[in-house]
């Protein structure tokens, strides 16, 4: 998934990232879904990877509360 998350990031026509922004975005994808997984105990789930939910901050908000 991260791999092809890459390619898509720096061969799209608009907006192509350079590698190592796009280095960067799947590493802020990897850290989405640890942060995720340790914090809320969670199955890793390729939404929270690829681009984050909400669901999963406001559970984190309710439970700090």
């Amino acid at each position: 998934m991260y791999a092809a998350r890459y390619r898509h990031l720096t061969t799209r026509e608009q907006n192509r990232l350079t590698p190592t922004q796009a280095q960067a975005a799947v590493a802020a994808a990897i850290l989405r879904q640890l942060y995720a997984v340790v914090t809320q105990q969670r199955s890793w789930d390729p939404v929270i990877a690829a681009h984050g939910t909400t669901t999963w901050k406001e559970a984190a908000s309710t439970v700090a509360a």
